[in-house]
């Protein structure tokens, strides 16, 4: 079994390297309508500071400068969630990372909004420096506080809980927050999502991992260990005009997430210099032993959509016919 994996690795080193290189020459991917030799249309695109792998597929694409024939970009930041829901509402952008139950939310509501790709799936730890918690069923009768506040994890374990749902309490804070409390000792246990997970595994001594949250829900539901928790979407509007430059947007970024995905340092190093305040290459790179770098398009994994905002946003999805599930929201996904 050992020689089997870097066999395995080999030829998906390979694989990914030659859709590289495809991707860059042109490949089989059809000619991008002509802007009359003028600058390829701009794109906006809104992101946070602080996700780390979400978005290193993008950085990477454009810093190999597989974008720069697609769309002319300037980046802007969003600092929480109000901040996201508010430009998607108001339609300001044209690309934006983000939480899908956010997205899904924010169409529902009537903002022209569809989700391209996901491209973050583990990122729900839980961590703990008292010996004696070893799984999540040793976790009953206490209280588990969890960041950052409105977390989709805390459903997830509510799901996973059923029934014994009600024997853990959860307790609410804002990351800085909790992160105070377990490097003064005064929270011994706590749900949080990387890269939190990787900066106080370093500071904080006897903290480890106890579960992770993703493979816990993959066990349950009979899946894969992961969960589509954030993307890339884009406007509506924005699709509508350059539907063949969005395609080949999210063909690089399949194509980068595979070249990255079998090179942590690569990975790491696809961070933008002005995000390292907030989230260091280092603490990117460690982050990669529980994380994982993939992009999938949104249509090709709907019904893990679905499903899981069945259960962390049900709110967002379209009414329930009678005798059937809930459904997605009429045009959230890029077809």
């Amino acid at each position: 079994m050992k020689t089997a994996i870097p066999i395995a690795c080999c030829l998906t080193a390979l694989a990914v390297v030659g859709a590289w290189v495809a991707l860059k020459e042109g490949g089989s991917q059809a000619p991008l309508p002509s802007t009359n030799g003028n600058a390829p249309p701009a794109l906006v695109f809104y992101t946070n500071p602080g996700a780390t792998t979400p978005q290193l597929p993008f950085w990477a694409a454009k810093a190999a400068g597989h974008l720069d024939d697609i769309f002319t970009i300037e980046v802007r930041t969003w600092k929480n969630v109000v901040d996201l829901q508010g430009a998607l509402l108001a339609g300001k952008g044209d690309l934006w990372l983000g939480h899908l139950e956010g997205f899904a939310r924010a169409r529902r509501m009537g903002a022209p909004v569809r989700i391209l790709a996901v491209s973050g799936w583990r990122k729900m730890n839980i961590v703990s420096t008292d010996p004696a918690i070893r799984s999540l069923e040793d976790l009953a009768g206490t209280v588990l506080p969890y960041a950052p506040v409105g977390s989709p994890g805390v459903p997830v374990l509510e799901f996973l809980l059923g029934t014994r749902k009600d024997d853990i309490q959860l307790r609410p804070h804002e990351p800085k927050q909790l992160a105070l409390l377990m490097l003064q000792g005064k929270a011994r246990s706590a749900l949080l999502p990387e890269p939190l997970v990787t900066t106080l595994l370093r500071k904080v001594d006897g903290l480890r991992v106890v579960e992770n949250l993703e493979e816990l829900y993959g066990r349950q539901t009979g899946g894969l260990p992961r969960m589509p928790l954030a993307g890339f979407a884009v406007n509506d509007a924005f699709l509508a005009r350059h539907p063949a430059r969005v395609s080949q947007l999210l063909a690089c970024l399949t194509a980068a997430a595979g070249a990255l995905a079998i090179s942590p340092d690569a990975a790491a190093a696809a961070m933008p210099e002005m995000f390292t305040p907030f989230v260091s290459r280092d603490i990117v790179r460690e982050s990669l032993t529980r994380d994982v770098i993939l992009v999938e398009p949104a249509s090709k994994v709907a019904e893990e959509i679905r499903q899981f905002l069945a259960l962390v946003a049900p709110d967002a999805l379209a009414e329930e016919e009678p005798g059937g599930a809930r459904q997605l929201p009429p045009g959230l996904l890029v077809p």
